[in-house]
């Protein structure tokens, strides 16, 4: 039955429902974060993972789940992320494909797009003039394939852009990060206009 929601956290069991909900309306598996109430009343974190077992005719006999206290990697993202968005230097993450996947409050300061309308967005379409997309694109490409960059792991200057069209100079370090099968690369940046 339902007698599980009773050890949820009240401002996450409609969204901890909702997924369980869903994976047994497409008898697909499911998964979602929720915070789950201990013998002690401490609530912790939780990864939650339903999956369906089935029988040789493809019919669900039943459902397994998992649930897996994620607590400690919570707290040490949201210190990740304090460190980051505190930074006097803009941080921006992107995946290889060359969408932002990370703009924290400095990139918004530097750059004038809010981290909302830079999440999902093309690198080279947000921060880099016009006339160096290309080079960009190449790059990245030659990268994923060699594993090889000339400007990577090293503090240089470079041209970027603003909302507002401005170009002006920044100090860049780009450090690439291989997570799983994918490559993450965090672009350190720090506006030198005035230092010039």
């Amino acid at each position: 039955g339902w007698g599980w929601t009773a050890a949820v956290h009240s401002d996450d069991l409609n969204g901890l429902a909702a997924t369980w909900q869903r994976s047994m309306a497409s008898e697909e598996p499911g998964e979602s974060e929720a915070r789950l109430r201990r013998h002690d009343g401490e609530y912790r974190w939780f990864l939650f993972r339903a999956n369906p077992l089935r029988d040789e005719s493809g019919t669900i006999v039943k459902w397994y789940g998992i649930n897996t206290d994620i607590e400690d990697l919570k707290r040490a993202e949201d210190k990740a992320r304090l460190i980051i968005d505190t930074a006097l230097d803009a941080v921006v993450a992107m995946d290889a494909q060359g969408t932002i996947t990370s703009w924290n409050k400095q990139a918004e300061a530097v750059f004038g797009w809010s981290h909302t309308e830079a999440i999902g967005q093309r690198m080279s379409d947000m921060i880099i003039p016009a006339q160096q997309r290309m080079a960009h694109e190449r790059g990245l490409r030659h990268f994923l394939d060699t594993g090889e960059g000339p400007i990577l792991r090293r503090r240089i200057e470079v041209t970027a852009v603003r909302r507002s069209g401005v170009e002006f100079p920044v100090e860049l370090e780009v450090m690439p990060v291989r997570l799983g099968h994918e490559w993450v690369f965090s672009a350190f940046i720090r506006d030198i206009t005035d230092s010039r």
